[in-house]
């Protein structure tokens, strides 16, 4: 069943846009304070722009599509070029929007800047100049507000920035009113930034901004040349996007969300629904001494599992680690509660240490560790005896993942193929690590666990003890609360159908409301989706291929490093449910090959 974020950012293509839209606005305060007239031809360009854009698009999908691209294509040219007719710009802005755009396919389609076109036409028809401004302190605010869109391609931006600075530069024109004037900031920012049209791969983008920047300017102050430039630079981002597979993105952004459910541990609500008795302390038959097969045969019989997401047998992971020929070997207790919505694993930290550290015991007896670390992103008020050391976990998401938690406490970056368990590495969620402590210490088997049940309407959650198998809205029903969601946290939740039970890979239940998911066809190529993967996978091109029914032609992306975090469809400014695709990729990459 198809898994999603259960929130989604706030930011859209087309709030970004509108956005983009108002600083271009800005631009032409100083123009229409001047000659008042201008507002007049700049309402009917916008209109004719809009209408013709959305014409096409109905025309073409049956359907209107949001035609903010639209609005600032009108906007960049008009902007660009001033004194051409008002009958010249509404031809080029028809040439712009129809070659420039919908010949490729439309908005997110297009190699090339329309804006780009239109200005080309105009340079030529009517020998457009620079500077295209008037050196005024009214312009600040416009500069200011454009330099926050050069965090779309920042190589590009810098590039061309240099490449404009350089050439003025050159012809003795370095001051302030000549960076005003000839728009530098403004041809940086916002349109060597255009995500659908640049790469974002770093060493390109900046050669492909400076050239950009400084071949017209420093041949001559044609409009014409700067348009032409910026569409030959749009021609080679493609091409470098094409020849090279690596992800645009420099670094990996680490994805910071916040916790979205109250959690206090002093009045954190608990609630045992299992119906388990409460334990009675140490089960009689527990030998002082007891060995580690013992302590495994125990653990195996209880059916012990990874409470963390895998529900991977807890017994076959410790024997893994046992037999590895590691030369030192480490077990990690996972308190770090990966999920910003889970609250129940610093519970059990919380209030359950001294199970816990028990638990820690009988592993002890089994492998002769070298570090025993508990890991948490919050440390306050947890307290374990030597040899257990307590480490901090850096608070992004998913710095609780497996090897991302290797790599933060043991400093060992292993590959994506590699199991930590044969490396002598033994992660185990927290609960798992009590689960062993039932196991061995109470006899009791691994037949309930602990979830958070959360309130996304409220905002709050408790944490609950229930039985698996138990029926997800038995479960809400007694907890007064008409929940729909489940899954393993609130970055991938699903939605609970009405047979929906508790399993294994169970740690979430909420109420709340369905986040936004549209399939939109305006993806911008922003690449945020690539910046968040913990992976560093090109999610765009997993997609694309998903959509385009080409999975075969994923596969060399190696879309089975996926940790199925959701960051990409949470980050998606399209609104797509870019994880969903993404695990179907590697589902079908799991699937025998067809006789």
């Amino acid at each position: 069943m198809t898994s999603f974020p259960l929130i989604r950012t706030r930011l859209s293509n087309e709030r970004l846009m509108t956005a983009l839209l108002s600083v271009l606005i800005l631009y032409n305060l100083p123009r229409w304070i001047a000659r008042p007239a201008d507002v007049g031809s700049a309402l009917l360009l916008l209109l004719f722009g809009l209408v013709l854009d959305t014409a096409v698009n109905y025309f073409r999908f049956h359907r209107p599509l949001c035609a903010v691209s639209a609005a600032i294509t009108v906007f960049i040219q008009y902007t660009l070029s001033p004194g051409a007719p008002v009958w010249g710009e509404l031809l080029a802005l028809m040439a712009a929007l129809l070659f420039g755009k919908h010949i490729w396919g439309g908005a997110g389609k297009n190699p090339i800047n329309p804006a780009m076109v239109g200005l080309l036409i105009l340079g030529l028809l009517f020998q457009v100049k620079m500077p295209v401004f008037i050196a005024s302190y009214w312009l600040l605010p416009a500069i200011v507000l454009s330099l926050p869109f050069m965090a779309f391609r920042p190589f590009a931006a810098l590039g061309m920035m240099s490449g404009m600075t350089a050439a003025l530069l050159l012809h003795q024109n370095l001051t302030w009113a000549g960076l005003v004037s000839y728009g530098v900031v403004l041809w940086s920012c916002l349109v060597i930034t255009d995500p659908v049209t640049t790469t974002a791969k770093p060493p390109e983008g900046f050669v492909i901004g400076i050239l950009a920047g400084f071949a017209p300017l420093a041949a001559g102050d044609s409009t014409a040349a700067m348009a032409l430039a910026v569409l030959v630079t749009n021609s080679l981002s493609a091409a470098a996007d094409h020849l090279s597979s690596r992800t645009g993105m420099p670094v990996h952004l680490k994805f910071k969300k916040r916790r979205q459910i109250l959690f206090s541990r002093e009045n954190t609500a608990y609630h045992d629904m299992s119906g388990d008795a409460p334990p009675a302390g140490i089960a009689a038959d527990m030998p002082a001494d007891m060995m580690a097969d013992e302590i495994l045969r125990r653990i195996g019989r209880s059916k012990v599992f990874g409470f963390g997401g895998a529900a991977f047998p807890t017994e076959q992971k410790i024997r893994t680690v046992m037999n590895a020929k590691a030369s030192e070997k480490h077990l990690i207790v996972n308190g770090a509660e990966c999920d910003p919505g889970l609250i129940h694993d610093k519970w059990l930290l919380t209030h359950r240490s001294d199970a816990i550290m028990q638990g820690i015991e009988w592993l002890r007896r089994c492998v002769p560790f070298a570090t025993i670390t508990v890991a948490a992103k919050n440390i306050a008020g947890l307290a374990f005896s030597p040899p257990v050391r307590l480490r901090r976990v850096p608070d992004y998401y998913p710095a609780g993942a497996e090897k991302i938690l290797i790599r933060n406490i043991l400093r060992m970056n292993l590959d994506y193929n590699v199991i930590p368990a044969a490396e002598g590495i033994l992660v185990l969620n927290v609960q798992t690590v009590f689960s062993i402590y039932e196991a061995v210490s109470l006899n009791r088997p691994a037949d309930s666990r602990l979830i958070t049940l959360a309130d996304m309407n409220a905002n709050t959650g408790r944490v609950m003890r229930v039985r698996l198998g138990s029926k997800v809205q038995d479960v809400m029903e007694k907890a007064g609360t008409a929940g729909i969601f489940i899954g393993g946290g609130i970055m991938n939740a699903r939605i609970a159908d009405a047979d929906a039970v508790v399993g294994e890979t169970v740690n979430f239940l909420a109420a709340g409301r369905y986040p936004k998911y549209i399939e939109s066809l305006q993806c911008s190529r922003c690449g945020l989706c690539s910046a968040v993967c913990p992976a560093r996978l090109p999610v765009r091109e997993l997609a694309f291929f998903v959509d385009e029914g080409k999975p075969e032609r994923a596969m060399r992306f190696h879309p089975e490093q996926c940790l199925s975090c959701g960051s990409c469809s949470y980050v998606c400014l399209a609104g797509k449910n870019l994880a969903a695709k993404v695990a179907e990729l590697k589902k079908q990459q799991s699937l025998p090959p067809a006789p």
